[in-house]
C-alpha cells in the first residue's frame, strides 16, 4: 500500500492537480485524496499547500519527490515494459555557446555516434531558456543558478581567471600583481555571468563595456579594451593572468538541470551519465 501511496503521490506532483492526476490514474478523486493524506499522516509530514484554486508542493514534499520521483517511474517503466529495450526519442537541450564547441559538443557527438536511437536537438546560447515555455528537456549551465526549483546534476569544474592584453598593462605602468584599489580603476569587459571570487559574488567597478556572447568579450579583452573574468583555456597566449591581492576568482560548475516537477526518461538519463563518465 505505501508504494501506491508513493506512486499516487508523484502523479499528484508531476500535474499539481489532484483531479488530473485521478484521471491519469483511473482512480476517484476523493481515493487520491485520501490516499495522499494517508502518506503525509505515516511520515508526520504536510507534502502538498492546497487551496481551492491550487496545489502545491512543500519543501518536504518537493524532497520526497526527489528521493522517490525517478524509483517509482523506473518501476512503473519496468511494469509496462517487462524485458523490452528502453526506447530512444528526441531531446531538445541547450548549452552556453563556449561549451557547446569545447566540452559539451565533442561528448555530445560521441553520444550521438553511440546511440542512433535518439535524437538531438541543441540550442546554443547563453540565455537563461524557460523549461516549460521553449520546450526544454534539459539544459547545461554554469553555477550559480538562481532558480532552486531545478534540479542540477555536477558535471564537472570550470577554473576562471582575471586576464588583460599587455598592451593595456603598459598604458597604465602596471604589472601582472596590484592591490584592489588599482584592479578597481581599471576598465572592465562584463558579460551576462556574475563575478565570483572566493564564492561570494562581488560587483566590476568602473564597467567600460556589456557584451553578452563570451567570444566577443574575449576578443575586446585581446584589444586591450578592458580587464576580463574569463574562463582559463578559452584566451590565446599572450595575455596576463592577473594577481589582485584579496581577489580569487571561484572556479564554477558545470551542471545537467533539469525540471524537478520532470521525471527523466531514460534517454535523458543516459546522456547525463555519460557526460559524467
Amino acid at each position: 500500500m505505501l508504494y501506491c501511496d508513493l506512486a499516487i503521490f508523484t502523479r499528484v506532483a508531476e500535474h499539481l492537480s489532484f483531479t488530473e492526476a485521478a484521471r491519469v490514474l483511473s482512480l476517484p478523486a476523493s481515493r487520491v485524496s485520501r490516499r495522499v493524506a494517508a502518506l503525509e499522516e505515516h511520515l508526520g509530514q504536510r507534502l502538498f499547500e492546497r487551496t481551492t484554486r491550487s496545489v502545491r508542493l512543500t519543501l518536504e514534499g518537493r524532497a520526497l519527490l526527489d528521493r522517490c520521483g525517478a524509483a517509482v517511474e523506473s518501476l512503473d517503466f519496468a511494469l509496462a515494459t517487462g524485458t523490452r529495450p528502453d526506447p530512444g526519442g528526441h531531446i531538445r537541450l541547450t548549452a552556453p555557446p563556449l561549451a557547446a564547441r569545447k566540452t559539451i559538443g565533442p561528448k555530445l557527438l560521441d553520444f550521438m555516434a553511440q546511440r542512433p536511437d535518439v535524437s538531438i536537438e541543441m540550442m546554443a546560447t547563453n540565455a537563461m531558456l524557460d523549461f516549460i515555455r521553449d520546450g526544454l528537456d534539459l539544459a547545461f549551465r554554469l553555477d550559480p543558478i538562481p532558480d532552486s526549483a531545478l534540479i542540477r546534476r555536477p558535471l564537472w569544474q570550470v577554473s576562471y581567471g582575471l586576464y588583460a592584453a599587455p598592451d593595456l598593462l603598459t598604458r597604465h605602468g602596471l604589472t601582472a600583481t596590484m592591490d584592489r584599489a588599482t584592479f578597481d580603476k581599471l576598465p572592465k569587459i562584463v558579460t551576462r555571468q556574475t563575478w565570483l571570487f572566493d564564492g561570494c559574488e562581488r560587483a566590476p567597478r568602473n564597467i567600460a563595456h556589456r557584451i553578452d556572447e563570451l567570444e566577443l568579450a574575449a576578443a575586446a579583452v585581446r584589444r586591450g579594451l578592458g580587464v576580463g573574468l574569463m574562463p582559463c583555456g578559452m584566451l590565446d597566449e599572450g595575455l596576463v593572468r592577473l594577481s589582485v591581492e584579496g581577489l580569487a576568482p571561484a572556479p564554477r560548475m558545470m551542471n545537467a538541470v533539469y525540471p524537478s516537477r520532470r521525471f527523466l526518461p531514460q534517454r535523458i538519463r543516459d546522456l547525463i551519465d555519460w557526460m559524467t563518465a
